[in-house]
């Protein structure tokens, strides 16, 4: 958790004659992402590409270079979209249920395995930095994640007043979550 990043949740504020309103707070995060995907299914991977520091990129490609034995991972998101219809912003897809009230608070995350392509792990990190944006320096990644054999809840909405939780990962006799 090397970056920060402002959520877009606001409150009001009252400074004396005038109502105005401030950003809630800040989020502690591995990396931004650019796109996610899952096709809903219970057993479907996530499918996240972002950018990482070049802290957690050096985290990352030294797991790699050290054959990674175990693939468990514990990986919480929030990916945030804005209603024109309601006019504010709300939590899209997350591992936890985030709302402007609790200022984008993502809790430990859902227990997750590093998905294989074949012998090799479907996580890359590029060997150079990344373009759209130039500082500070970051690199271009992509993971693939599926769910722990424990059945856990996901959590989407469409619009800020419509939202769902979806099933995802069965449970199994895999033992303890990480």
């Amino acid at each position: 958790n090397d970056q920060t990043v402002t959520t877009p949740f606001t409150r009001p504020t009252n400074t004396g004659a005038t109502t105005a309103t401030e950003a809630v707070g800040t989020l502690k995060v591995v990396a931004v992402l650019k796109k996610i995907k899952w096709d809903l299914g219970d057993t479907d991977p996530i499918e996240f590409e972002g950018t990482l520091s070049v802290t957690s990129k050096q985290t990352v490609m030294g797991l790699l270079y050290a054959s990674m034995l175990d693939t468990s991972v514990r990986i919480s998101w929030v990916v945030y979209e804005y209603d024109p219809l309601n006019r504010k912003y709300f939590s899209a897809f997350a591992s936890s249920a985030v709302g402007s009230a609790d200022a984008g608070n993502v809790t430990r995350g859902v227990p997750g395995l590093l998905m294989k392509d074949g012998d090799n792990l479907a996580l890359t990190v590029t060997p150079s930095p990344a373009t759209d944006v130039q500082s500070p320096e970051n690199y271009d990644f992509t993971i693939k994640v599926i769910p722990w054999p424990l059945a856990t809840s996901l959590y989407l909405a469409s619009a800020s007043l419509r939202k769902v939780t979806k099933p995802w990962g069965r449970t199994g006799p895999a033992g303890t979550a990480p």
